[in-house]
């Protein structure tokens, strides 16, 4: 069975899950405690039983109804009696499609089967789930002589099923864990437990599909869905999808933005990956070495290889190290870390890959969070939580990450500057959790208590811890740009700053806006820029070791990155190095940044953008 092909979930929204872009979910999981389940942030479609329903946990909608044959418990799962009643059905999803079509010709569907307990095997075909119609379709049996296989309908050859036979005998009794996958024309079938074998199958002509209108069924079979019955019980299912592009990824990766320059020695950034590694597995991670082998070409990849309890792990980028951690626990040891599943239960002795594995990246940018991410999720979110979620972040590629603690800080000093008090200052910057409301500006104030001293402290040493770590893994944080949201009483005379009118809803004061285009604005931005770079204390460190060779080492901390465009800053340009230059001059119509549009294509905020070159 294919050990190196990727999956990815077809759910856009990021997780596109990044069940990464809520923090919060750190905390409460997407699952609920139940059997043990495949990756839930990559499943197109994800049943566990032993939460006493068919409610498709993926969150994707593919929910099922069960007849009155099926009963439910923690224990077993769903227990079906073997009657025409015994089965859960559950209908065609378009938007998430979990059927073997949705892969493609030639990309890849899997399907895992979690705690499979028949109850009686024989004499005649017993279905534990499948979808057929019109003798097309697939099955995973219990055949007339007890064997599980996996068929699938196929559109020539000698006979009707294409049938990859794992050579297990089916015991009363007996408890097996089953992995069916189609990838192409090829399809296979794995079965670990009180038994294990495996076997795999081509399809003559590829494979014969049902219409939309056939069910998957548990626990009931044949054309029809009126035989073939299952007794029996099953914990969990999952069904994952790979959608191929034709199995021919671009060899070389499109430029999409200049790459930043990593700074630290080599050393810092293998330890930084090691870390993640051992947070996520304990001390399995000292079993992978990891090499930082930088780009010549500008193309950013890493290789995986080794043998079992020495895995290699080769990248040209920080962000590519750990990138290549992720992947190899998800497709190679099968155990993925993510929001709901932080820390997976991994073997004493790792695994190899069959084959050394290489995979590309073809986006530059992997953003991750978006100005409100803190005010809906965590704005109170300590450093433990935060090193997990960067954690995460950097184990799925990510690469750019919007962080806005701190900034409440920087702006208590700027507007030092321009003549208010520090009672002042804090009175106009709202509580942690409507803070992206203000980044917004939406609002001027909150209508809350001020803004105390000791909690823009905290904040200001959490985006420091932040910051630093995050240039350790290759991750580059991205600040909100300036705020022309002016507060209440703007010395407008003083700084000669014209203004837009404000109001207010409830308690919460609106935001006063200064026109953008005027030379105090821009003056405050640039006193924004030399304010911001207190947060990054290590970028100052390496600033002043090159003073005396007159250049500016690194990009650690950038204003905006992928954001959009405001007040005319130009998006996540290099030469927007903090420390380097002030506020951009270019106007929003800039034809040098017409091509890629205000805001960056979508693909860009994605996580795995990674092609596989395996051999």
């Amino acid at each position: 069975m294919p050990a190196t092909k990727q999956y990815r979930s077809r759910r856009r929204t990021w997780l596109s899950g990044l069940a990464l872009i809520v923090p919060a979910l750190l905390v409460v999981g997407l699952v609920p405690t139940g059997a043990a389940l495949a990756d839930d942030g990559d499943a197109i479609a994800q049943w566990d039983f032993t939460t006493g329903s068919a409610t498709d946990v993926s969150w994707n909608g593919s929910d099922g109804t069960a007849g009155s044959g099926v009963s439910f418990d923690t224990t077993n799962g769903a227990t079906f009696d073997g009657t025409d009643n015994g089965e859960i059905t559950v209908g065609y999803n378009s938007l998430h499609d979990y059927r073997p079509d949705a892969a493609g010709a030639d990309g890849t569907w899997r399907m895992e089967l979690d705690g499979v307990t028949p109850s009686a095997v024989g004499p005649d075909y017993r279905t534990i789930v499948g979808s057929r119609s019109n003798d097309n379709g697939w099955a995973v049996y219990v055949t007339n002589q007890k064997k599980l296989e996996f068929w699938m309908a196929q559109n020539s050859g000698s006979t009707t099923y294409a049938t990859a036979k794992s050579g297990v005998t089916a015991a009363v009794g007996g408890t097996y864990d089953i992995v069916v996958e189609k990838t192409g024309s090829q399809i296979s079938i794995s079965v670990t437990g009180s038994a294990s074998g495996s076997g795999t199958a081509t399809l003559g002509g590829g494979y014969k599909a049902v219409g939309t209108d056939a069910p998957l069924r548990f626990g009931n079979g044949g054309n029809a869905g009126n035989q073939y019955f299952f007794k029996g019980s099953v914990k969990s299912a999952t069904v994952n999808v790979d959608e191929s592009d034709g199995g021919q990824p671009p060899t070389t990766p499109p430029v999409t933005v200049p790459k930043p320059v990593y700074p630290l020695p080599d050393s810092t950034y293998e330890q930084a990956a090691h870390d993640v590694l051992a947070r996520a597995i304990g001390t399995a991670a000292d079993q992978v070495a990891f090499t930082l082998a930088r780009s010549t070409d500008g193309i950013e990849k890493y290789t995986i290889g080794g043998t079992s309890g020495h895995i290699d792990i080769t990248a040209t980028t920080p962000s590519a190290l750990t990138a290549g951690a992720g992947w190899y626990l998800k497709y190679v040891v099968h155990a993925a870390v993510n929001l709901g599943q932080p820390n997976p239960v991994v073997p004493a002795t790792l695994p190899a890959p069959a084959q050394a594995i290489t995979n590309t990246a073809h986006e530059g940018y992997r953003y991750a969070l978006n100005d409100t991410n803190e005010g809906y999720t965590d704005p109170y979110l300590d450093w433990n939580g935060w090193q997990q979620f960067l954690d995460n972040l950097a184990l799925h590629g990510i690469n750019q990450v919007f962080v806005s603690v701190g900034t409440d800080a920087v702006y208590e000093k700027l507007l030092q500057k321009y003549g208010y008090s520090a009672d002042e200052a804090r009175a106009w910057i709202p509580q942690p959790a409507h803070q992206p409301w203000w980044v917004l500006q939406n609002i001027s104030s909150d209508g809350q208590d001020a803004m105390t001293q000791t909690l823009l402290d905290e904040r200001a040493q959490l985006a420091h811890q932040i910051v630093d770590y995050a240039n350790d893994l290759g991750i580059t944080p991205c600040d909100p740009r300036l705020l022309r949201n002016g507060s209440d009483g703007l010395r407008a005379a003083q700084s000669g700053c014209e203004r837009r009118g404000s109001g207010h809803v409830e308690r919460i004061r609106t935001a006063e806006l200064a026109r953008p285009d005027q030379h105090a604005v821009r003056q405050g931005g640039r006193r924004l820029l030399q304010h911001l770079q207190s947060i990054d204390r290590r970028r100052r460190r390496l600033q002043d070791g090159s003073a005396a060779r007159g250049r500016q080492v690194g990009q650690h901390l950038r204003l905006g990155c992928g954001h959009r465009h405001r007040e005319g800053i130009a998006p996540g340009s290099p030469e927007r190095d903090l420390g380097s230059v002030g506020m951009a001059e270019r106007p929003l119509d800039d034809p040098s940044f017409r091509d890629q549009g205000q805001e960056p294509d979508p693909d860009r905020r994605r996580s795995g953008r990674y092609a596989d070159h395996s051999g």
